[in-house]
């Protein structure tokens, strides 16, 4: 049983120090490379806050994208708007170099974008899974989380001697 709890608090551990590097990770590439959507392997993730895609992702789901080269017809993607907005929504026609996009529960078009906008194509969504994110984001989650890893520490230190 002993050993059960050691290997545990270790991955524990391991897990803890992964998301510090993570989160040091996009702390740098937001406030020093000023990145607007920082991309891990290609990868990035956002809270939905706006309800312009129910019911097919609705508000505080997280969303998953993946940047891609080419991009398709009723594929939703994630893009920059002209106003430095970041939207989800789906491609409703290419038409020569412009891409229209659309929320499926909008009534009309947004303004036509170019693929270099789009930051990339949704793969995956966690429904609800913003609202913890958000919370474990804010000054209370944190020291929440810290408070947790704290005891998680001082238990195994507690346990060697």
């Amino acid at each position: 049983m002993e050993i059960v709890k050691k290997v545990l608090n270790s991955i524990l551990i391991i897990i803890t120090i992964l998301i510090i590097i993570f989160n040091l990770y996009i702390l740098y590439n937001r406030e020093i490379l000023k990145q607007d959507t920082v991309k891990v392997f290609g990868y990035s993730a956002f809270i939905i806050v706006s309800g312009s895609m129910k019911p097919t992702i609705n508000v505080d789901d997280l969303i998953i994208i993946k940047q891609e080269n080419n991009y398709k017809e009723k594929e939703i993607v994630t893009y920059k708007s002209n106003k430095n907005s970041i939207i989800t929504h789906r491609i409703t026609r290419i038409e020569n170099e412009l891409i229209y996009t659309k929320g499926d529960n909008n009534n009309t078009e947004d303004e036509p974008i170019e693929a270099s906008q789009i930051q990339g194509k949704l793969v995956y969504k966690i429904r609800g899974f913003g609202k913890i994110v958000t919370v474990l984001s804010s000054p209370i989650g944190i020291s929440i989380f810290m408070a947790i890893l704290y005891l998680i520490i001082k238990g195994t230190i507690t346990n060697k001697e």
